[in-house]
C-alpha cells in the first residue's frame, strides 16, 4: 500500500510539472497581416481595391523637403501624401484630391502655431487653405513629427497644379518650389485615373 502511494504520489508530481512546463511556454508570436499589394502601380502612384467597402482608392507618397535618411540626421524633412478615393472597383474621375503634410524636425513643432498651406501656379496664388491638425509628437533632443490634412482640393485645382510651368507650396513659414520629380509623381497619379 505505502509503495502504491508514493508511486501515486510520484505520477502527481511528475503530471504537475509537466502541465506547469506547458503553462509556462508563451504563446506563439501573433504575426501582423502582411501589406496589402496594390491592384497595380502607375510610377510611383499606387491604386488599391477596397472589395468589403467597394471602394477605389490611389495614392502617392513624396518628399518634398529633404529625404529620408535626413530625418535620422535630426535635419527638417516634409512629405506629403496625395491621393483621392471613389466608389466602385475602377479608379474614375474624383471630384476632390486630399493632402496630408507630416513634418520631421529636430528643432522641436515647427508648424504648431501656423500650419496654413497655400499653392502658387507660375507666382499666382491658386488656393490657400489652414490645415487641419492630425497629430503630432514632441520629445525635447529627439526627432518631433506633425501631420495636417488639407480639407480638399478640387480635381480641377489639382489639374491647374499639373499644368503649371511653376508650383511653389508655402507651408507656414516654409516655402518651396516643387521639384521636378514631385511634379512627376503627382502626374503619375492622375494617370491612375481610368476613362
Amino acid at each position: 500500500m505505502k509503495l502504491t502511494l508514493k508511486f501515486l504520489a510520484a505520477i502527481i508530481f511528475a503530471l504537475s510539472s509537466v502541465a506547469s512546463c506547458y503553462a509556462q511556454t508563451p504563446p506563439p508570436p501573433v504575426q501582423p497581416p502582411p501589406p496589402m499589394k496594390p491592384a497595380r502601380n502607375v510610377g510611383n502612384a499606387k491604386v488599391f481595391y477596397f472589395e468589403k467597402q467597394n471602394q477605389t482608392k490611389a495614392s502617392v507618397y513624396l518628399y518634398i523637403l529633404g529625404e529620408v535618411a535626413d530625418i535620422y540626421q535630426k535635419k527638417d524633412v516634409l512629405t506629403m501624401e496625395v491621393g483621392y478615393q471613389v466608389a466602385g472597383n475602377k479608379a474614375t474621375e474624383p471630384k476632390s484630391i486630399y493632402l496630408f503634410l507630416t513634418s520631421y524636425s529636430g528643432e522641436g513643432l515647427k508648424y504648431k502655431d501656423n500650419h496654413k498651406l497655400t499653392f502658387y501656379l507660375d507666382d499666382k496664388r491658386l488656393l490657400s487653405e489652414d490645415s487641419v491638425v492630425r497629430s503630432s509628437s514632441y520629445a525635447p533632443q529627439k526627432i518631433s513629427s506633425e501631420s495636417f490634412a488639407l480639407p480638399e482640393i478640387k480635381y480641377k485645382d489639382f489639374r491647374k497644379i499639373l499644368e503649371a510651368k511653376k508650383v511653389t507650396l508655402q507651408f507656414g513659414q516654409t516655402k518651396i518650389d516643387l521639384k521636378p520629380e514631385v511634379i512627376q509623381g503627382l502626374r503619375d497619379l492622375n494617370k491612375t485615373i481610368e476613362n
